[in-house]
């Protein structure tokens, strides 16, 4: 994906350069064509309808932006991923952000980043099990417009987005947490953030009895992984705290899950996927402050080791916790990894974020897609 300059038309040149389809996505409020009026296009957010150009030469999607004056850059976003799933045969999609109508509320830096970071998650899919992978023909994206930061901004966010999805995508039987402790260090090294990788007698050592307490009931041994971004300019910045809950498998130990439940328990390690998504793009985005995550790994499953109802575990900073019921993992886990990263001393996090799929009652109360 490359930014373009600012203009409004294509050139004569991109338009008929060989046998390639050139699509335009025109984001449009109330400004519609007579064609697409008569297709039934409203300006509806995330609405798409296609007519030819004036000329003939390449198709225009009209994407739609929603009520005059309601865009923001999340409206661009969902509207940018919109025309790159609608451009059918077309090899070159060009979103002109100079034709844009009733987003002059958002910035343009802001909806460059978002229409970016639009197209990028438009393209994602996860079909690395499938037996015929799915080709998409388009093969360029050019966003219009003079604000390549931005855009360089958005691409980073979406391919860490899509990073993470791929990571909560794949089977839990191909990313136990030994796996997913050495995918985590390949990152690291390409992305280049310091990793360190804990496994074994050094997780008691370090006094992460909740992890261990949690993996002991599974063949594949827990691990525990934590990664710092430290930018030279960031020498004396605080330090921000990315705590990732990385349990991927959850039966619900002896507290077994109902069987119509356990399909998505490959899941649960959403919020190191996210977290790991987050700091293999900080270096892209030139991102100020020091940052350091801390990602807990492991499996919770039945077996005759495995964490019963009634044990107490010791955490690090000596508070115990009574397990009333092995499926509440998750704050078992995070316990001690919350004091390792705030506990007194010179890698101290100074702001501490956690990100987790902690529990199904946040769905209820929330639904499915705001975070608790």
């Amino acid at each position: 994906m490359v930014a373009g300059e600012a203009d409004t038309s294509l050139s004569d040149a991109a338009m008929t350069r060989g046998p390639d389809v050139i699509a335009v996505g025109r984001f449009v409020g109330a400004r519609v064509g007579v064609f697409s009026r008569r297709r039934g296009f409203v300006g509806r957010a995330g609405q798409v309808v296609a007519e030819p150009s004036e000329d003939g030469r390449s198709v225009v999607l009209n994407v739609g932006l929603g009520a005059a004056g309601s865009a923001t850059a999340a409206t661009f976003r969902a509207a940018a991923a919109a025309a790159v799933r609608a451009v059918g045969p077309a090899r070159t999609l060009r979103l002109d952000l100079a034709l844009a109508d009733d987003g002059a509320a958002v910035p343009a830096d802001e909806r460059a980043r978002a229409v970016a970071e639009g197209a990028v998650l438009g393209l994602y899919r996860y079909d690395e099990y499938r037996s015929a992978r799915a080709v998409s023909p388009l093969a360029e994206v050019i966003v219009a417009t003079s604000e390549r930061r931005a855009v360089a901004e958005g691409v980073a966010a979406g391919e860490a987005t899509c990073l993470a999805r791929d990571l909560v995508n794949r089977p839990a039987g191909a990313l136990t947490p030994p796996v997913f402790a050495d995918r985590i260090h390949e990152l690291a090294h390409t992305t280049g953030l310091d990793c360190a990788v804990y496994e074994g007698p050094v997780l008691t050592d370090l006094g992460l009895s909740g992890l261990t307490a949690v993996g002991r009931g599974s063949s594949e041994s827990p691990r525990h992984v934590e990664l710092t971004y430290a930018p030279p300019e960031a020498a004396d910045s605080l330090t921000v705290g990315l705590i990732g809950k990385g349990i991927t498998y959850d039966s619900g130990g002896l507290s077994l899950k109902p069987a119509d439940e356990l399909h998505a328990m490959k899941a649960d390690m959403g919020g190191a996927a996210a977290v790991v998504g987050a700091l293999t793009a900080l270096p892209r985005l030139a991102f100020p402050l020091r940052v350091r995550a801390f990602l807990p790994l492991a499996e919770n499953m039945p077996d005759g080791g495995a964490l019963r109802v009634g044990d107490v575990v010791r955490h690090l900073d000596g508070t115990t916790t009574e397990i009333t019921h092995t499926d509440n993992e998750g704050r078992v886990v995070l316990a001690d990894v919350l004091v390792r990263a705030t506990r007194p001393g010179p890698d101290r996090c100074d702001l501490v974020i956690d990100v987790a799929t902690l529990t199904s009652a946040a769905v209820h109360a929330l639904g499915t897609r705001t975070g608790a």
